[in-house]
């Protein structure tokens, strides 16, 4: 998936971050209801989401919310 390349490119090293952008800006549009289909894919994405934003947007603060129903 999209969110497992985008951890690996970064754990790789990888400078391209526009490639990666692309990645995570697919990730995101690819969303249904502000969430994706299943809670694993939910966690790798905001995982990846995450990785993005430590590697290349350490200026911008980042909160993470997890919302659960039962």
């Amino acid at each position: 998936s999209d969110a497992v390349m985008i951890e690996g490119l970064i754990a790789s090293g990888c400078k391209e971050s526009d490639t990666i952008l692309k990645l995570v800006m697919g990730l995101l549009n690819s969303q249904e209801s502000a969430r994706w289909n299943t809670t694993q894919e939910n966690a790798f994405a905001a995982l990846a989401i995450k990785a993005y934003y430590n590697r290349f947007e350490l200026a911008t603060e980042f909160t993470e919310k997890v919302a659960m129903s039962v």
